[in-house]
């Protein structure tokens, strides 16, 4: 393939870098259960759902209510800019999808537990890219051929 495509995003010119996901992001695991507790904090949460419906998340959303601990909160925050991806599901072609968290106001939001949270080192990385890139036909088999991987040796 070529390295400088004619389709440009805007403020991007150059080659193309390939670069791998683990090598550009960090990926964080499952995160909060949805649930209320009088003496947690309160916030909002991205669930399964809405990452399987949106491909992006904005600041119209309307979030499900929720509770964390200042721990939980710490390790589970999701930010502007993060992709919150479906690492598993009942049926195999829910697999793998994306959301792109376009929220400019992201205090106390957090993601659940059937969710997993990517977020890219501070390079030159346009996240809407790459959350519409995951939802390609090449990507999806990807995670189906993972997942198949897993169940395989369970």
């Amino acid at each position: 393939g070529e390295s400088v495509p004619q389709l440009r995003f805007k403020g991007f010119d150059g080659e193309w870098e390939k670069n791998k996901i683990i090598n550009i992001s960090k990926v964080f695991g499952v995160g909060v259960d949805k649930k209320i507790n009088e003496n947690e904090i309160k916030g909002n949460l991205v669930n399964f759902v809405d990452v399987f419906k949106n491909t992006i998340l904005n600041n119209n959303f309307k979030f499900n209510d929720v509770s964390f601990t200042k721990e939980e909160y710490e390790k589970y925050r999701v930010l502007k800019g993060d992709i919150l991806l479906t690492p598993s599901s009942e049926d195999k072609v829910d697999i793998g999808l994306t959301s792109l968290i376009n929220i400019d106001n992201t205090n106390n939001l957090v993601y659940s537990y059937h969710l997993n949270l990517i977020r890219f080192n501070p390079l030159n990385i346009y996240p809407m890219f790459v959350s519409f890139l995951f939802r390609t036909k090449e990507i999806k088999n990807i995670f189906l051929e993972f997942h198949k991987e897993l169940q395989d040796t369970h």
